[in-house]
């Protein structure tokens, strides 16, 4: 079985820039970490800070992805 790599959420962002995009942020994905939307383990520096798994993010980035898409299509055609 391969190892997880567990990132901090800027190191998230720095690899997957593309998130910006989703409006995601460093807050943000904290809060993903710890309402359990991503396979994470909290830092012990405060107990809103996470290293989060990267397999995990990748999976709900790429499922956000195609939804995000899904949405503005339909807002552009409500303001048409």
């Amino acid at each position: 079985m391969a190892t997880s790599n567990y990132l901090s959420p800027m190191e998230l962002i720095k690899i997957y820039p593309q998130v910006t995009k989703l409006g995601w942020t460093v807050r943000q994905i904290n809060f993903f970490a710890k309402s359990r939307v991503l396979k994470c383990i909290p830092t012990e520096e405060d107990s809103f800070s996470f290293l989060i798994c990267e397999d995990s993010f990748v999976k709900l980035m790429n499922y956000s992805i195609p939804i995000t898409q899904a949405n503005e299509i339909l807002r552009k055609e409500m303001l048409n």
